[in-house]
């Protein structure tokens, strides 16, 4: 079974939910750059007061500090038991620098997972998506609408969109996706680890042609 598992794909493809649903199926830990990114700035850490100063300022973050984050986050995890990685590597030199990581506690990459979704079909999904700032359910109008469009199915609280989720500001995270984080792709093909799922459809098919391909 091949459980050193990085996920790729654009924003809005599913990467959240499928790498929670295949770490729990697995027996892994899911790895997020978000949820660890949230964990440090919450926590006050030296790592995450940098990140805040750096996200405030609406900066890049650079290579170097990213290198700096995912050393201190991978190195709480017991590497070779197996993980789901989701949200890093993002550009080449990230990639690069995971193998070069990886390596040196003796493990790998060995299934890189391209979930594949059309422009036209992100831009659906996230525009469309409801959130629910009390208890963090997300539905989505299009794909998972909540029974009240405007309140949650879950605890009964309003529902709100992101900022973030506007059209033109997923057409921009769709142009940064393209040029910086869809090389990737091509990284892992020539490594051959990469395997291409089409993420298209509701979430209990994708995750089956998901656990297809690692069972393979």
């Amino acid at each position: 079974m091949k459980t050193h598992i990085v996920l790729l794909g654009p924003p809005g493809s599913g990467k959240d939910t499928q790498g929670k649903i295949l770490s729990c199926k697995l027996g892994i830990p899911l790895i997020s750059s978000g949820e660890a990114l949230r964990t440090e700035i919450e926590n006050g850490s030296e790592i995450g007061l940098e990140f805040e100063k750096l996200i405030a300022s609406g900066a890049l973050v650079p290579d170097e500090v990213m290198f700096e984050f995912f050393t201190t986050i991978l190195s709480r995890y017991n590497l070779s038991e197996g993980f789901v990685l989701n949200g890093f590597p993002r550009t080449l030199k990230q990639a690069e620098f995971l193998s070069g990581y990886l390596k040196e506690v003796d493990c790998d990459i060995n299934c890189a997972i391209y979930i594949n979704v059309p422009d036209t079909e992100i831009i659906k999904r996230i525009c469309d998506r409801l959130l629910c700032g009390n208890c963090g359910a997300v539905y989505n109008a299009y794909l998972n609408p909540p029974k009240n469009v405007s309140i949650c199915d879950r605890c009964g609280a309003p529902l709100q969109r992101r900022e973030d989720d506007e059209e033109q500001v997923v057409l921009k995270r769709l142009e940064v996706y393209h040029n910086e984080t869809a090389p990737l792709i091509e990284f892992y093909r020539l490594a051959g680890v990469l395997f291409e799922v089409d993420g298209v459809g509701d979430i209990g098919s994708v995750t089956q042609r998901l656990l297809e391909v690692i069972n393979d």
